[in-house]
């Protein structure tokens, strides 16, 4: 496999311009670099800076959308059916524009002629290590190693549903949760593990991150938290990509 083709030019300058308002509205809010987890924040800041992180992957995916005609695919598999990629590891290069990262500099490139864990890979993912932490997490995990809190949902009715990437309208389903926060055994950057319909619903249901709410990423690029006291019915109706 080829490394992951550069976006376009065009794709390029829309990003540019989008990315530096999140980057500057996330640094104005936080007021330290993205790189580190502000255990002392108050619990309020750690929302926002968790809701504009998720912003910008909503951006990323978005950009990724319109270079590609479709969402990445959850992750991809090798001819024995190996887990080798995730989208996370497909969305670097948006997510890399985000972040101020030079991917003309090998260390700042995601390779896909090796898996997720392979030696250059790993050294990037050690690279960026902090940006995926949700603020909250160190709370919890003090001295666990860097993880990615930010996990897509997979099922068949969502905007991931496994090896085969989604086409999606906008303009009808803007309410369509695509990713969301997880301190339940989060994976890695590029790890290609997330969650399913049914582990998210029991998370947000009983484990909520946020005092008694969670964040999830919309797919029209907003963040916005979802209550504990949401009805399964209403979980499962906003990670459905065709209900309008």
């Amino acid at each position: 496999m080829e490394e992951h083709p550069p976006a376009s030019n065009a794709a390029t300058k829309r990003l540019g311009v989008l990315a530096s308002v999140v980057v500057l509205a996330v640094l104005a809010f936080s007021g330290i670099a993205l790189l580190y987890n502000p255990t002392y924040y108050t619990p309020a800041r750690k929302q926002g800076l968790c809701a504009n992180k998720l912003k910008a992957i909503s951006l990323a995916l978005h950009e990724y959308h319109r270079d590609h005609g479709s969402f990445p695919p959850a992750f991809v598999v090798d001819e024995s059916g190996r887990r080798i990629h995730s989208w996370r590891g497909l969305l670097f290069p948006y997510i890399a524009r985000i972040m101020g990262k030079n991917q003309s500099a090998d260390r700042y490139r995601y390779r896909l002629d090796e898996p997720w864990n392979g030696p250059n890979n790993s050294k990037l993912q050690a690279e960026i290590a902090g940006w995926c932490e949700c603020p909250s997490y160190r709370d919890e995990h003090p001295n666990a190693p860097f993880c990615c809190n930010y996990v897509a949902v997979v099922d068949p009715t969502g905007a991931f549903r496994g090896t085969e990437p989604t086409k999606f309208s906008f303009n009808s389903r803007s309410n369509t949760i695509v990713v969301v926060d997880t301190h339940d055994n989060p994976p890695q950057w590029f790890e290609p593990r997330d969650i399913t319909l049914e582990e998210m619903i029991e998370q947000f249901q009983s484990r909520p991150i946020h005092g008694n709410k969670t964040y999830a990423a919309r797919v029209d690029g907003s963040a916005r938290p979802i209550e504990a006291s949401i009805d399964e019915p209403t979980l499962r109706t906003l990670v459905d990509r065709e209900v309008e």
